[in-house]
């Protein structure tokens, strides 16, 4: 862009272009340097913001490999490994089978009490009897709680209530997982339909921008198409640049939904947690 001001500030100095097109061109040039001014700010702020997340500062920085490779094929496998391996869903599923546990644990009120007792006693000179008075004993004994006032009754009900609750959580947990996994499928869907186009646009506005400063180096064209079609150039490659992150970002949302994204990012899992998994 400098050079272009400066060949249009040559020809305005020559007489050969107009003071107006040399006055519109130092308009854009500080709208934009305002512009860059305001990107800056941005990425300081994200600067900090990455700060406060990570807890160090944003050095070095490169982009992470494509996570491609862990995708599966099609939508269907993914949600098949997303309900099969995300965490959150097998935490849905233990929780199950602890209320299923406590329900059956409320249950052993209702039944009696079997015991068998062995007990045997040594004593001397005991009853006002001289003497050894040794005794053994064996006996099977039987409890049975007839009336308890309604506790046990309340407390098996109460585990049934848990059962369904559980249940209905692990239902809800399931639908939004595979929801998530659809939503993230079908951004990864789109924006690779649209990468082709936006690759498209970049090439076509570049050779249109190359074709306008030869024109306009000819005066057929005026410093507004030129200033326009520089523009052009620079908003595709925009667009185009934004794409490319947001595939990225929708492979590894496809990950978390999957409860893969750990694996995609190659952070190793915790020991604990992969017994945990494991069981």
């Amino acid at each position: 862009m400098n050079v272009r001001m400066t060949q249009i500030k040559l020809r305005s100095d020559r007489g050969v272009g107009r003071k107006a097109d040399l006055d519109q061109s130092q308009g854009r040039v500080a709208l934009a340097q305002t512009n860059l001014i305001a990107e800056e700010s941005n990425l300081r702020d994200a600067e900090t913001n990455y700060l406060r997340v990570v807890g160090i500062a944003a050095e070095s920085l490169s982009d992470p490999q494509s996570p491609e490779g862990l995708l599966p094929g099609t939508l269907d496998e993914a949600v098949d490994q997303a309900i099969n391996n995300h965490p959150t869903l097998k935490s849905a599923e233990s929780d199950i089978e602890s209320a299923n546990a406590q329900h059956d644990t409320a249950k052993s009120p209702f039944f009696p009490r079997v015991d068998f007792e062995l007990g045997t006693t040594a004593n001397d000179d005991i009853d006002g009897v001289k003497g050894h008075n040794n005794d053994t004993t064996a006996m099977i004994r039987l409890r049975y709680n007839l009336l308890n006032g309604g506790r046990d009754k309340a407390r098996r009900q109460e585990t049934a209530h848990l059962i369904n609750q559980a249940a209905e959580i692990r239902n809800n947990t399931r639908r939004q997982v595979e929801q998530s996994v659809r939503l993230s499928w079908s951004a990864l869907q789109t924006v690779n339909n649209q990468l082709g186009y936006f690759k498209q646009h970049v090439n076509s506005s570049e050779r249109s921008r190359d074709a306008y400063q030869q024109q306009f180096s000819l005066g057929q064209r005026t410093l507004l198409d030129l200033l326009d079609s520089e523009n052009e150039v620079f908003s595709s490659r925009q667009d185009l640049v934004n794409a490319q992150y947001d595939q990225l970002f929708a492979m590894f949302r496809i990950l978390n939904s999957m409860g893969a994204l750990l694996e995609g990012v190659d952070v190793a899992v915790p020991e604990a947690s992969a017994t945990v998994a494991s069981n």
